[in-house]
């Protein structure tokens, strides 16, 4: 009785860790923010916004996925929004952009 608990245990345990683990690493859509006084907002981005951010994500070797003209990240990456933020503020910037093709 004692060694079945124990195995129904572990098996969930080990279920558990995978899960965490496919879902910090599940790729998720770019959605670009900004971060004003501890207020975070989404962004409305021109056309060229991608073409821009695969620069910048190239440049910092960040993983990333081109599918149906929208990008795709890590969801852990996804999940630290000062980051998120600090990549968009790149991507916009023109003289970052041109600094760094």
């Amino acid at each position: 009785m004692k060694k079945t608990i124990l195995k129904i245990l572990l098996i969930t345990g080990i279920l558990l860790i995978a899960l965490v683990w496919y879902m910090r690493e599940a790729y998720v859509i770019f959605t670009p923010k900004l971060t004003t006084n501890g207020i975070t907002s989404v962004v409305n981005v021109n056309n060229d916004f991608n073409n821009r951010l695969i620069i910048v994500l190239s440049y910092y070797d960040i993983p990333f996925k081109k599918k149906n003209g929208s990008i795709f990240i890590k969801r852990k990456l996804d999940d630290d929004i000062e980051l998120v933020a600090s990549y968009t503020r790149k991507a916009m910037d023109d003289n970052w952009i041109k600094s760094h093709k």
